[in-house]
């Protein structure tokens, strides 16, 4: 995927773990897909840019259970 208006969709359940080399790149490994990578261009982002998108599957994994 290269550009902005491409997507992909992925159940919380499938992320296996998200990965954050720097600043502008987050990379997220799935347990069926394998690696996807962004690289975001800008500002860096901040260590709440990256809590906020890695708590998003913790959150929907904690409600799946109830």
């Amino acid at each position: 995927m290269d550009e902005a208006t491409d997507k992909r969709t992925c159940d919380y359940k499938g992320i296996r773990r998200f990965d954050r080399k720097n600043p502008n790149e987050l990379v997220i490994d799935t347990f069926n897909d394998g690696k996807y990578t962004f690289r975001f261009t800008g500002n860096p982002r901040g260590n709440e840019d990256f809590k906020t998108t890695t708590d998003m599957p913790t959150i929907g994994r904690a409600g799946a259970r109830h």
